[in-house]
C-alpha cells in the first residue's frame, strides 16, 4: 500500500505552483475485487481492478481505510508535509 504506515509524503508542486496530488496505491489478491477507500472516515471513492486514487489531502496526519466487497480492512495513517526539508 502506499502511502505505507506511518508514511511522510510531500505534495508536488505544479508548474503554476499550485499544490499538485499524491496517488495511493493498493493490490488485492482478487481479481475483480471493489475496494471503497476512506480518507479521515470520510468516504473518498472506489476503485475496481486497478487499485490506485489520486487526492489532495491537506498538510498534517490522516487516516486512510481501505474496505473490499467481502468485508476485509487495512487501514494506516501517514503524514503528509508541505515542502521538502
Amino acid at each position: 500500500i502506499y502511502p505505507g504506515r506511518d508514511a511522510v509524503v510531500y505534495l508536488p508542486r505544479l508548474p503554476q505552483g499550485e499544490k499538485g496530488e499524491i496517488v495511493a496505491e493498493v493490490a488485492h489478491r482478487r481479481p475483480g475485487a471493489i475496494i471503497y477507500w476512506h480518507l479521515d472516515g470520510s468516504f473518498y471513492g472506489f476503485t475496481t481492478e486497478v487499485h490506485k486514487l489520486a487526492f489532495k489531502p491537506s498538510v498534517g496526519v490522516h487516516t486512510l481505510l481501505l474496505l473490499d466487497d467481502q468485508g476485509n480492512s487495512l487501514e494506516c495513517s501517514f503524514s503528509v508535509m508541505d515542502k521538502v526539508p
